[in-house]
């Protein structure tokens, strides 16, 4: 699996660790951890297996709100 966040969705990373998630479309920010943003910023690669539990909260969280997108891969 890869995730990619959604259109009109921006990253900004912090300079303490984690990111901002960003909706243009909404005045609210969404805080992400470190693992997470390193993950979008593609400074990561993605977990061989399932995800940590608290990576695969905030994946889950994403998607269910609607800023992130998961993918399938393709080879």
């Amino acid at each position: 699996m890869s995730w990619r966040l959604h259109d009109g969705i921006s990253l900004h990373p912090m300079p303490f660790g984690g990111a901002f998630v960003l909706d243009g479309a909404r005045p609210a920010a969404r805080q992400i951890g470190s693992e997470l943003a390193a993950l979008l910023a593609g400074t990561d690669p993605a977990p061989a297996g399932p995800p940590p539990p608290a990576l695969a909260a905030e994946i889950r969280a994403g998607v269910e709100e609607g800023w992130l997108i998961e993918q399938e891969k393709t080879a």
